[in-house]
């Protein structure tokens, strides 16, 4: 009975003859052990040891510090492209601070006017809202 069933020939049941046999690679030809992919290589390239000339001196480091120094140089120097590449980076890197974070970078005169500013808007929408209540009647 066992036989028969092992027999049987259909979806997901190839002929018994060109199954793969015990300890058969369904890949023969797929990727060799060892082979690196291109994230290890990336990794490996940027790690590695260079010399450059900084200021007509010879600096040496990894490529990865070289090429972060050469584009904020290039950005501090005006260069648009630069600058909007050294953003970008920062943004993936680091992230972006959150609105939130109760840290504040303005001055005490900027804040005081934002103060100004938020309570003439508060003013305007309660007096907006007393004529809208008015207005707002059974119709």
């Amino acid at each position: 009975m066992a036989d028969q069933e092992d027999d049987r020939v259909g979806y997901r049941r190839p002929p018994k003859h060109s199954r793969f046999k015990p300890g058969q690679s369904g890949n023969p030809k797929g990727r060799r052990k060892g082979a690196r992919g291109l994230k290890a290589d990336l990794l490996e390239a940027l790690n590695a040891q260079q010399t450059i000339l900084i200021n007509k001196q010879p600096v040496t480091d990894r490529r990865q510090s070289l090429a972060l120094k050469t584009l904020t140089t290039r950005a501090a120097a005006g260069d648009i492209r630069a600058i909007k590449l050294l953003v970008d980076l920062i943004i993936q890197v680091c992230g972006v601070e959150e609105a939130g974070s109760g840290r504040s970078n303005l001055s005490a005169q900027d804040e005081a006017i934002l103060e100004q500013l938020l309570s003439r808007k508060i003013d305007d929408d309660q007096a907006l809202g007393s004529t809208d209540e008015g207005t707002s009647g059974d119709v």
